[in-house]
């Protein structure tokens, strides 16, 4: 269980210190200037602590202070929603990988909570950078209940596939990690299959370049107000073809329902990924260059590992 504390969200960008099942744990929050009744709640996932290349040669630690001004400065994009961000900071030993249990149930335990205590409505999506591209895909996949709306930038293709929710995809054309071509072909895949995936490449994008990337969130902001949030079960989503003339006129494919995996209800504790699946979710990071994600998942499918 995640304790806030009594504070509310203050104005700006601010850490704060939250208590999960009584450890302290983390988070910074943005807020408006002014808060309203409701507010859009957007939980964004930063990205890893391994060594980084700067010049193409020298290595260097990424520190929470860095992928906390990564996060304001996408955040900063996300101002006309007016909305409140919540960001967890991954635990010691984590390094920002969100797909690991401690990690994922203290985002859904976060997510819940401020539901429950802070001036929020049902407009809530999931964003993240890099490591925190890779958390927003499998979370939105494994979680889809808590979530109307994902945005994973700069992501690797292996966590790619069938969503229950509306995904607005980002990826640079010269990510340095993530190589484009297998991202887009893999992309076009699953919109050709049905799936509610909205594509938006960064023209000469550079995955050690983050705060380039504020423009392409804002555009996905626009997709937020008009498509994703409009979305119910059983309407249609709008789903961008990467190529397609300008006249031709965008291409509607009906959603997926949102169903809980496994026939599952609701209910007042997130279950593990241990009681949601029959075997444990096999996703491990690797070190300093490139997460790689290994084993086969059934929930996923052949799709992530071809």
């Amino acid at each position: 269980m995640v304790n806030l504390g009594h504070r509310p969200p203050q104005p700006g960008f601010h850490e704060r210190t939250v208590l999960v099942d009584g450890e302290p744990r983390r988070i910074a929050v943005w807020a408006p200037e002014r808060l309203s009744a409701t507010h859009p709640l957007v939980v964004y996932l930063h990205g890893a602590l391994h060594p980084m290349p700067t010049d193409g040669v020298e290595l260097r630690r990424v520190t929470m202070a860095d992928q906390m001004l990564v996060a304001e400065c996408l955040i900063d994009a996300l101002r006309p929603l007016e909305p409140i961000v919540v960001v967890p900071q991954s635990g010691v030993g984590q390094g920002g990988q969100w797909w690991r249990e401690r990690e994922s149930e203290f985002v859904i335990g976060l997510t819940r909570a401020v539901g429950q205590s802070w001036p929020v409505d049902g407009r809530t999506a999931l964003m993240g950078y890099s490591n925190g591209g890779l958390g927003t895909w499998v979370l939105a996949r494994l979680y889809p209940e808590y979530f109307r709306a994902a945005i994973p930038i700069a992501f690797d293709v292996g966590v790619i596939g069938e969503v229950a929710i509306p995904v607005f995809a980002i990826q640079g054309e010269q990510d340095e990690l993530f190589p484009f071509p297998p991202v887009q072909r893999e992309i076009v895949r699953q919109q050709h299959a049905g799936q509610p995936i909205t594509f938006l490449p960064r023209p000469r994008g550079s995955h050690f370049r983050p705060c380039d990337y504020a423009s392409e969130v804002n555009v996905a902001v626009t997709w937020l107000q008009n498509v994703a949030w409009q979305t119910s079960t059983g309407a249609h989503c709008l789903v961008t073809p990467l190529a397609k003339r300008p006249s031709s006129p965008p291409r509607r494919r009906r959603c997926p329902p949102r169903q809980l995996p496994r026939g599952r209800r609701a209910r007042s504790n997130p279950p593990s990924r241990r009681e949601r699946w029959d075997t444990p979710l096999p996703w491990e990071s690797s070190v300093v260059r490139r997460s790689v994600l290994v084993g086969a998942s059934p929930r996923f499918g052949s799709a992530l590992f071809d």
